[in-house]
């Protein structure tokens, strides 16, 4: 046996001790997957448990029927190991049985992918009575799981089933069946409440929950946050907010009585239900006595590759050929909501090396980066991005972003790390990519270090996007090209070389357009909002818009001289810069999104 073997033996034996010491069912159901979630390094893990009529498998708040048609149902079933690569591979699991499906119901709804699945039945020791199923969910490395990993996970299903056996209790199943099935009590009802509203933002993609109490109306206001627009939900009786901000206080481990300041928790969802979410809780005593609640669902998973930004191919390909060094300071600029610290994870997992020590500042820390080392800004505690930035600089770092470079102590020394031969990412919510220049300078830093150091800017917005299913096609005239092409050459008018032949640089741009964006005969096709089910109010989803300065010889000696953001602006449009309403008219004749929702946007 080799030393990794042994080790993780000894690991599973230590696991094993710990499930025997657990005291009562429903504590066994909690303590199981965190541990087994580290020692097999997996995301998730379920522990099913048989209930009195043998009906239903049973996991915490969720159940599954024992019939083949499942991946639990059909191990309880068969009681077979089932060890699957990809649970999407349709034809790996009809060679199963032609009754083996994936429901994807909960990936659809929180956008999480489920790949590997292992999944082994707890039978007691004669193998005659089913007791459970324990199912492991994506390995953190994104192989399959090993052989090793299968025994081991088999031994460790014929120690659960001793301390399953031992825990049975008659209770159960009315005890683990979901909240929403629960008594009538004020309590129980706000417990349902509060998980039914996560669950179908969740379901919505929406970014935030806002529960609005109107003492005098009598209600307590519902409203989700969709594509960056406060929408209505729904409205609960006033009753019933007390209890509501109560229980997603308890939720949040926060004590439930009302607060005479403003608290700040977080919500492990995971925790209440099937849903591995997690959201930031914000309560805020208002008038009446009352508390307002925002719920801000924090991005799950893993970064973004840089084509799932929403680029368009030549912008990537400047974009890779500016961050392609080991070291300078590459800036991401925006308004909150701009999608800055996706883009910014983004930008890393690009520069992702095995040999490169990796830290990031954030507050708060929404994304898990592979590789890197996350630190959370602590203001309470004296840690802001400065002194956090100052600690992390000391600790040999090859690669550094900043998720808010905002106060000038934390922009000399990301400059100066640049300089120092370090990598640094960081971003400023500021509104263009030469306004971002100016900043810096008012900041502080020093001229000739910045033009040195920078590498470039992305500036970034998000528009709404066309929903698929109901967006209605029609064929622009004449002059709507026309106030398409006045808008996108609006700044460019600002420049030498559009001045000196406009006309010339109009018919390029047409031109280019009918190339890319037209049909065999140069018509373009536009597209106007509908509305169906599947969407709100002809929208669904967001595209991003970019701007990209890379500085070109003009634009850095103009960064030495502190040149003001215009003239910034106007070198950069000479050096082919695409400003952001050019992108959202480009995107627009590609059929994306529409003039109302790139004008919105900006």
């Amino acid at each position: 046996m080799s030393d990794a073997e042994l080790q993780l033996y000894r690991k599973l034996q230590a696991v094993s001790t710990r499930l025997h010491a657990t005291r009562g069912l429903d504590g066994l159901m909690a303590s199981v997957p965190a541990d087994l979630c580290h020692l097999f390094d997996c995301d998730r893990c379920l522990l099913y448990v048989m209930d009195q009529e043998k009906d239903y498998l049973v996991a915490r708040d969720s159940r599954v029927a024992v019939t083949p048609a499942s991946i639990a149902g059909y191990v309880a079933v068969t009681q077979q190991t089932l060890n699957l690569a990809d649970v999407y591979d349709a034809a790996q699991l009809r060679d199963i049985s032609p009754q083996l499906q994936f429901h994807p119901g909960v990936d659809q709804r929180t956008g999480y992918r489920t790949r590997q699945v292992l999944a082994v039945p707890i039978a007691d020791a004669q193998g005659k009575e089913l007791l459970g199923v324990l199912q492991l969910v994506n390995t953190r490395s994104g192989a399959p799981f090993t052989q090793l990993q299968v025994e081991c996970l088999q031994v460790l299903c014929e120690s659960l089933a001793v301390a399953l056996a031992a825990r049975q209790s008659p209770r159960f199943a009315a005890s683990a069946a979901p909240r929403a099935a629960a008594s009538g009590g004020e309590a129980d009802a706000a417990a349902a409440l509060a998980e039914k509203i996560i669950v179908e933002a969740c379901r919505l993609d929406a970014s935030d929950i806002h529960i609005e109490p109107h003492a005098a109306r009598g209600i307590s206001v519902l409203r989700l946050r969709r594509d960056g627009a406060l929408q209505p939900y729904a409205e609960a009786a006033l009753d019933m907010h007390t209890a509501l901000v109560a229980r997603l206080k308890t939720m949040c481990g926060l004590p439930a009585a009302a607060a005479s300041h403003p608290v700040q928790g977080k919500l492990l969802f995971r925790e209440f239900s099937q849903l591995d979410v997690e959201l930031r809780a914000t309560f805020i005593p208002s008038a009446g006595g009352m508390e307002d609640v925002v719920l801000h669902l924090l991005s799950s998973g893993a970064p973004l590759p840089l084509e799932r930004l929403g680029m368009q191919a030549a912008l990537q390909d400047r974009l890779r050929a500016a961050i392609d060094t080991s070291h300078g300071l590459f800036l991401l600029c925006g308004p909150a909501g701009s999608g800055r610290t996706t883009a910014l994870h983004s930008l890393l997992l690009q520069l992702e090396r095995p040999d490169a020590k990796t830290w990031t500042i954030e507050e708060p820390v929404e994304i898990t980066q592979p590789g890197a080392r996350q630190v959370a800004v602590q203001r309470e505690a004296g840690m802001d991005f400065a002194a956090a930035l100052r600690a992390v600089l000391q600790a040999d770092p090859d690669q550094v972003a900043i998720g808010d470079m905002r106060d000038s102590e934390s922009a000399l020394l990301a400059v100066e790390a640049a300089l120092s031969g370090r990598m640094v990412l960081g971003a400023l919510p500021t509104g263009s990519a030469s306004d971002s220049v100016s900043r810096l300078h008012e900041m502080g830093c020093e001229r000739f270090a910045l033009a040195d150091a920078l590498l470039g800017v992305l500036a970034l917005r998000l528009a709404k996007r066309l929903c698929e299913h109901c967006k209605l096609a029609y064929q622009p005239g004449e002059a709507e090209l026309q106030l398409l092409l006045a808008e996108y050459v609006e700044e460019l008018q600002k420049t030498d070389a559009y001045r000196a032949e406009s006309r010339a640089t109009q018919l390029r741009i047409v031109s280019g357009w009918r190339e890319r964006f037209g049909d065999a005969r140069g018509h373009f096709t536009l597209y106007r909002p509908v509305g169906c089910k599947e969407c709100s109010k002809g929208y669904k989803g967001r595209i991003g818009l970019h701007e990209l300065l890379v500085p070109g010889e003009r634009t850095r000696q103009l960064v030495r001289e502190r040149a003001p953001a215009p003239q910034l602006r106007n070198a950069a449009l000479a050096e082919g810069m695409q400003t952001l309403k050019m992108d959202g008219i480009e995107k627009i004749l590609a059929g994306l999104t529409d003039v109302k929702a790139v004008r919105a946007a900006l």
